[in-house]
């Protein structure tokens, strides 16, 4: 069996939300961790499941010599990379830039039986990492805290990676997921994947930044980084697959952060990120 990991967006990030900034302060420190993280989650899975994985970059030009550092990053841990792009410009809109990707992906899909697509500027939490789910079901990472203040049974998505089984290649191919971010999951039941095949990799509801709230699985290594969670009355909430809606329950909100905790990985990011 064999894996297709996408790595996409901005590399060598250096800003918070909504910025553009690109290769200022300790910027290759960061993405170097990032790229740390992406090797470590490849490992693992190669060693859980015995799956080997082709790596595809599809990212924007920052300059000759940071980009090809990029590159050799992975060819020196014995990464497979099947192709890279690094556009010259911006795209329009993020949307624009995801269906871009998925062209891409189309190129190769047929030999995998999995795809994994990530934001190359995230460094994998050991959460996530040990935690990762080679099945059959379209995962995304958790609901969108952001766009879930009125609590009701529409869930928009965190979408800064997705799990794609073979299964479910046809949504990519057939453009069914493209010009979707956090609205792909209602995209994908209006097109009737029921919403037993799609999962959340935790129950819990976060924010899709961190340098707004910590978040147990990843850290977007360009921006600043908030240890914390914060808990009001929104964020208690956990969804419940069997009911398929989100449930509210204090307790096991606090229980399950106290399982995502990592302290070494707190003090880690604060230190490169702040």
């Amino acid at each position: 069996m064999k894996l297709l990991l996408v790595l996409n967006g901005e590399s060598y990030r250096s800003g918070n939300q909504m910025s553009r900034y690109r290769g200022t302060k300790n910027y290759i420190e960061r993405q170097f961790l990032a790229c740390k993280s992406h090797v470590k989650l490849i490992n693992v899975i190669k060693d859980k499941y015995n799956i080997d994985t082709d790596l595809i970059i599809h990212s924007y030009k920052l300059n000759e010599t940071d980009d090809n550092n990029l590159i050799n990053y992975y060819k020196n841990h014995n990464i497979n990379i099947i192709s890279v792009t690094f556009l010259p410009s911006i795209c329009e809109n993020e949307k624009k830039f995801l269906n871009l990707t998925y062209d891409k992906i189309n190129e190769h899909l047929f030999r995998y039986d999995g795809c994994l697509l990530i934001r190359i500027d995230l460094y994998l939490k050991e959460f996530y990492i040990q935690n990762f789910v080679f099945d059959d079901k379209i995962r995304f990472p958790h609901i969108d805290l952001n766009h879930t203040i009125n609590i009701t049974k529409k869930f928009p998505v965190c979408h800064v990676f997705i799990y794609y089984p073979k299964k479910y290649f046809h949504v990519i191919e057939n453009k069914i997921v493209y010009n979707s971010t956090h609205e792909i999951y209602e995209n994908l039941i209006t097109q009737n994947i029921h919403n037993s095949e799609i999962d959340f990799c935790i129950n819990t509801i976060h924010l899709c930044t961190t340098d707004c709230q910590s978040n147990p699985l990843y850290c977007q290594i360009g921006r600043k980084y908030v240890a914390n969670y914060y808990f009001n009355e929104n964020t208690f909430y956990l969804y419940d697959k069997e009911l398929n809606q989100l449930v509210f329950n204090k307790e096991l909100t606090y229980k399950k952060w106290e399982e995502y905790s990592n302290h070494g990985e707190d003090v880690l990011l604060s230190t490169i990120c702040n």
